[in-house]
């Protein structure tokens, strides 16, 4: 049997695409859709296999780039403790199973404006991902208040007529909170998650931050007399926002201890919820670019450092002469995302320097004379 496959559009949520897989093909819902065509193009998938991987063969596209670009994995878990370690691979599927079709919220959301416009360019509207972060309850780029439909209602598109739905409330409160220099840090740094192909290092989110709190003069501990992280919230994040989204700093006294967030200042292996990330590195930088580049620069000096650098180096050796790149990672312990990354870097490299050499000059025709 022959069935209808949907091209992934630019910022669709995996949910939403296979929704448009069930509609296209007359199947009553989105479960049904992923089992029955996976098993009609008879793909070597079993129980363990995520179905966000399964949806991704069937839609012709590679696993990991899918649900870097189409599920909300990014932005769920910006900061890994399994980076570059043997567990790596293991714990990605194990996540990609259990939270890779999931989304922040316990409701899809979906921004009028936006779907008026798919509406008039393709005849029909698309779940996007950018209206799923958590934190983020407003269209970033109509600034309008978010629709909420139940999470079931990713088989149809967003405002069917059978769709319940309900808008936020006190949408003039949510305009008021985007004018507030910290949501709209807020907001660039969870966008920014999702642009993201792997995560951070953990111990890189520790050295990043742990400076950042030194330099501003926040304790990263229990003890002591100066102001806590969860005191820069309380001061700097409307206090609508943090009654929605962290109610215990909202609630809080001055220079109390909160576990839970100002526990994420010195994180050393079990990282915490993105929310609470971000809202750090909005209250702690003053710009969602900086904060961006100090995480970025403590997790290349990670990445360079130590056995793992000479491990890549040997995976690469090995590649080099014949081997399989998973088997070369398999054989150091080196994962194939940072293979890859070496293998990008080396490229970029040697393109650069290819750049740098002056064309050969062109010959100058002789021409002879009569």
């Amino acid at each position: 049997m022959t069935y209808c496959v949907p091209e992934p559009l630019e910022d669709e949520l995996a949910a939403g695409i296979a929704g448009r897989l069930a509609r296209l093909n007359g199947l009553p819902s989105i479960a049904i859709a992923i089992d029955c065509i996976s098993r009609a193009r008879r793909h070597h998938v079993t129980e363990k296999t995520p179905k966000l991987w399964r949806l991704a063969e069937l839609v012709g596209k590679e696993r990991f780039d899918f649900a870097n670009r189409h599920s909300m994995l990014p932005a769920l878990f910006p900061v890994s403790r399994y980076l570059d370690t043997a567990n790596e691979q293991s714990c990605t599927q194990s996540v990609a199973m259990l939270r890779g079709m999931q989304i922040p919220h316990k409701v899809l959301r979906w921004c009028q404006a936006c779907v008026q416009r798919d509406l008039d360019t393709r005849g029909f509207g698309i779940w996007r991902r950018k209206h799923q972060l958590a934190g983020v309850d407003v269209c970033l780029e109509h600034g309008l208040a978010l629709v909420t439909a139940a999470t079931h209602d990713a088989f149809r598109p967003p405002g069917h007529a059978s769709t319940v739905c309900s808008p936020y409330p006190c949408s003039s409160e949510l305009q008021r909170e985007c004018s507030v220099d910290s949501i709209a840090r807020f907001q660039s740094l969870m966008s920014l998650w999702l642009t993201r192909r792997t995560p951070l290092r953990v111990a890189a989110w520790a050295s990043a931050v742990g400076a950042r709190c030194r330099d501003v003069n926040v304790r990263v501990g229990n003890l002591g007399s100066l102001p806590t992280v969860s005191d820069l919230l309380r001061d700097q994040m409307p206090l609508s926002w943090l009654h929605r989204h962290m109610p215990d700093v909202a609630n809080k006294s001055p220079k109390d201890f909160i576990g839970r967030v100002d526990g994420a200042c010195h994180a050393q292996r079990v990282p915490f919820p993105s929310l609470i990330c971000t809202a750090i590195l909005a209250v702690l930088f003053s710009s969602a670019e900086e904060a961006s580049e100090a995480l970025d620069s403590a997790d290349r000096q990670l990445a360079g450092d130590g056995p793992l650098k000479v491990a890549t180096q040997l995976a690469l050796k090995d590649f080099a002469r014949g081997s399989g790149l998973v088997e070369a990672g398999q054989r150091h312990g080196v994962s194939l995302l940072v293979l890859e990354a070496a293998l990008r870097e080396k490229l970029l490299k040697k393109h650069a320097k290819f750049k740098c050499i002056p064309p050969p000059a062109e010959a100058t025709p002789m021409h002879v004379q009569a």
